[in-house]
């Protein structure tokens, strides 16, 4: 049995994956669906792994200030982060 989680990422949040960061191709086709409002991702552990990894270099490039404070795109992007952290039970 494949260990899944489910992720779910508001309109902004995809929309902001697709404007500001750069993604693999398989990413943008997932992400981008014609669909608006939020959607529910059914993602395997390697695949939140790499998702997450293209979101941390994101993060590192345009999400901090010159002293190196999360500025608002940093907290959307650690909000995202957040979501595909693994959650503990019990």
């Amino acid at each position: 049995m494949v260990d899944v989680t489910e992720v779910r990422l508001s309109q902004e949040e995809r929309r902001f994956l697709l404007d500001r960061c750069t993604l693999a191709r398989q990413w943008i086709s997932l992400l981008g669906g014609g669909e608006s409002g939020a959607r529910t991702y059914t993602l395997s552990k390697p695949q939140i792994d790499e998702l997450r990894e293209q979101i941390v270099t994101c993060l590192q490039t345009i999400g901090f200030d010159e002293t190196w404070e999360a500025n608002a795109r940093g907290r959307l992007l650690e909000g995202i982060i957040d979501k595909l952290a693994p959650r503990r039970l019990g």
